[in-house]
């Protein structure tokens, strides 16, 4: 399924079944390893939409993007001399079922499904004019996209949507899809393989009505 695709059914879902929901929209905050290695900030920012469908069940959707923003914040291999610096676009749908009434403060679980783009940025020298006194080298640039597909459970506290709320979790699961590295490079360690799990914790910020 593409991304068009998917983005395409989460938004039908979502719209065909708030007709009734009470809604906010929220800024915030999470933490997400994508890779073992430390290729920038793991931290990522992002917008979103909740809403209520009754008394004790609800949903949301997330837009996300990383917040690696220097361009000098890279992971530095330990086969090779590689520098690597990961980009992320994701989008997540939630469903979420309350432990008590969510007119106030309330307990949440439910299942999550979404993906991330990723970007992997990769630089290294490479050997062009060998010899017997010296070598020569050039500096080589590759940018490789690939693509996850996180599902899991999310846990929360979150406040009643109307007015301002705040929403707390942490969330789990595994990635969809092959952990194959996005690039071919031999040089790569196994540091810049896509995981096959994933842990997430954050906070959320929004006006609701």
């Amino acid at each position: 399924m593409s991304m068009r695709h998917l983005l395409s059914l989460l938004l039908t879902v979502s719209f065909g079944t708030t007709g009734l929901a009470q809604m906010g929209i929220h800024y915030g905050f999470h933490f997400e390893k994508l890779t073992e290695a430390n290729s920038g900030s793991n931290w990522h920012m992002g917008l979103g939409w909740d809403f209520d469908l009754n008394d004790r069940l609800s949903g949301g959707l997330d837009l996300t993007t990383d917040m690696n923003w220097t361009g000098d914040d890279y992971y530095y291999g330990y086969s090779a001399e590689y520098g690597e610096r990961l980009k992320v676009f994701g989008v997540m749908y939630r469903s979420q079922f309350h432990f008590m009434d969510n007119d106030g403060t309330s307990v949440y679980l439910g299942p999550t499904i979404g993906l991330r783009a990723l970007k992997q940025k990769i630089e290294y020298e490479e050997e062009i004019t060998p010899g017997a006194w010296y070598t020569s080298y050039q500096r080589v640039r590759v940018e490789e996209n690939g693509m996850v597909f996180p599902l899991g459970l999310r846990l929360g506290v979150r406040g009643t949507l109307e007015g301002g709320y705040a929403d707390l979790f942490i969330g789990v699961g595994t990635y969809l899809g092959s952990n194959e590295p996005f690039s071919k490079l031999p040089i790569l360690d196994e540091e810049s393989l896509p995981k096959q799990t994933f842990f997430q914790v954050g906070m959320n910020y929004g006006i609701g009505w």
